[in-house]
C-alpha cells in the first residue's frame, strides 16, 4: 500500500497556470539556464496536443494575457527552472511587459511523429550561443539538452522516474477505507485548491460561472446543495483559466483535473457537515480514482479530463454519503456513461462549462448509485464491471485522438 502513497505524490503536484503553456515556459527557462547572455530569439517545435492546450489559455498573474509565445518569452527571460511547474509564478508587471515585447521574437512550428506531449525550445543569444532543451512525454521530463551543438544530457521515456500505477479500484477503496494515507499531504491538496476556489469567488474571472451560481437565489439544501458545489468548483476553474496568480495541486499533469477531483468533494463535505476525517478520505479517494483512470490514457488526449476527474468525484460522494465499494463502482459506471466523449478543444475560459457539466453529473451519479441504479449490461463502451468500462474508454481514446486532434487543429488554426 506504500506504492499508492508514492503514486499520489508523484501525480499530484503543485502547478501555477495551465500545465501545457507552463511546460513550454519550463523548457525555455531550462534552455536559458544553459546560456550566459540575453536571449535574442526562441524557436519552438511543438506537438499538436501542446499547441491545442496552450493556444488561448490565460497565463497566471498576467491579467488576462495569453499565448504560447508569451509563455515562452516569460520562461526564457525570467523563468525559474528550479521551480518546476511554478516556473513563471509571481512575475512583476515589468517582467510581463518585457516578456510581451520579446514575444515577437518567438516562432512556433507544429511537428508530427512525436509523442502527444512534445516541446523543443531553441534559444539564440546576442553572443552567438545556441541552446536546446527538449521536453517529452511528461510536463517536466527533459529528454535532451544541447549547447552550441554539443549534447550535454539526454534521456528516454523509460528512464523517467514515473511511479507505475499497478493498483485497482478495490485496492484504492481498501486503502482509503482503512484509514491509510498521508493526511498532511491531503490537507495541502485541500488548502491549495481551496484557495483557487476562493479566488474565483472573490474576483471576476473568465465566464464568472462560479460567481453566477453563488448569486443564484436558491436555497442550499446533496441535490439541494448542488448550486454550492458547482459554484465552488467552477469558480476555481474560472480563476485558473483566466490566469489567477495562484498554484493548484494538479492531478496526472492537469491542473483542472486536480481542481475537479478536489473542490466538489470539499464543497460537499462542507455542505453536509461531515467532518474533517471523512472529507480527507473522500478527497484521497477522488484523487486516486482519477489517477487510476487517467493512467490508462495517453498524457494528452482529444477528450476532456473533466470526465475522468468527475468520475473520481462521483465515487467519493457516494462514499461520503455512506456507500460501499459496490455503490462506488456503480457511481463510476454512471459517471463515465454520462460524460465520456466530451471533447477537449484546448484549455480556455469555457472549460468551466464542461467542468460544471461533469460535476453536476458526478452528484447525480452518486445519488443513482446509492439507489442501486447503474448499467447492468454491456451498453456501448459500458461494461458490466467498472474496470472493463475504464479499459474501453481508454482504448477508444487512444484510437481516435489522433484523428480528432487533427480535425480540431484544422478548426482552431483555420
Amino acid at each position: 500500500m506504500d506504492q499508492i502513497d508514492k503514486v499520489l505524490k508523484n501525480k499530484v503536484i503543485e502547478a501555477s497556470g495551465c500545465t501545457e503553456p507552463i511546460a513550454v515556459a519550463y523548457a525555455c527557462a531550462n534552455a536559458a539556464k544553459l546560456i550566459k547572455s540575453r536571449p535574442t530569439s526562441v524557436e519552438l517545435e511543438l506537438s499538436a496536443n501542446v499547441i491545442k492546450n496552450a493556444m488561448i489559455v490565460c497565463l497566471p498573474g498576467t491579467h488576462g494575457k495569453y499565448g504560447i509565445k508569451l509563455a515562452a518569452a516569460m520562461g526564457a527571460l525570467y523563468g525559474n527552472a528550479d521551480k518546476g511547474l511554478n516556473v513563471i509564478a509571481g512575475f512583476t508587471t515589468e517582467q510581463i511587459e518585457e516578456s510581451e515585447k520579446f514575444s515577437k521574437n518567438v516562432c512556433i512550428k507544429a511537428v508530427s511523429g512525436v509523442p502527444p506531449l512534445y516541446i523543443k525550445a531553441k534559444i539564440k543569444t546576442e553572443d552567438g550561443d545556441e541552446s536546446v532543451v527538449e521536453v517529452s512525454h511528461y510536463h517536466t521530463f527533459i529528454t535532451r539538452k544541447e549547447l552550441n551543438g554539443t549534447v550535454l544530457d539526454s534521456a528516454t521515456a523509460t528512464e523517467q522516474k514515473q511511479v507505475e500505477v499497478n493498483f485497482g479500484i478495490k485496492d484504492i477503496f481498501e486503502y482509503v477505507d482503512g484509514g491509510k494515507g498521508d493526511m498532511e499531504f491531503v490537507d495541502k491538496i485541500i488548502d491549495v485548491n481551496g484557495c483557487m476556489s476562493d479566488e474565483g469567488l472573490t474576483k471576476d474571472y473568465g465566464l464568472r460561472l462560479g460567481k453566477a451560481i453563488e448569486e443564484h437565489d436558491k436555497a442550499y439544501e446533496l441535490l439541494g446543495k448542488l448550486d454550492y458545489i458547482l459554484e465552488r468548483t467552477t469558480a476555481a476553474v474560472d480563476a485558473r483559466m483566466a490566469g489567477a496568480d495562484l498554484p493548484v495541486m494538479s492531478n496526472s499533469g492537469s491542473g483542472n483535473q486536480g481542481l475537479i477531483a478536489t473542490v466538489p468533494v470539499m464543497a460537499a463535505a462542507e455542505a453536509l457537515n461531515v467532518g474533517k476525517e471523512l472529507e480527507r478520505k473522500c478527497v484521497l479517494l477522488s484523487s486516486l480514482i482519477a489517477i487510476y483512470i487517467k493512467s490508462k490514457h495517453d498524457v494528452l488526449s482529444a477528450y476532456c479530463g473533466a470526465a475522468i476527474a468527475g468520475t473520481g468525484v462521483a465515487a467519493a460522494l457516494t462514499y461520503m454519503m455512506g456507500g460501499n465499494e459496490s455503490h462506488m463502482r456503480m457511481a463510476i459506471q454512471n459517471s463515465l456513461g454520462n460524460t465520456f466523449g466530451v471533447l477537449c478543444d484546448g484549455a480556455k475560459e469555457t472549460c468551466s462549462l464542461k467542468v460544471a457539466n461533469c460535476t453536476f453529473s458526478a452528484v447525480y451519479s452518486a445519488f443513482l448509485a446509492l439507489k442501486g441504479n447503474s448499467p447492468k449490461m454491456k451498453e456501448g463502451v459500458i461494461c458490466p464491471e467498472a474496470e472493463g468500462t475504464i479499459e474501453n474508454i481508454a482504448s477508444l481514446g487512444k484510437k481516435t485522438s489522433v484523428f480528432l486532434d487533427k480535425a480540431l487543429m484544422e478548426i482552431m488554426l483555420g
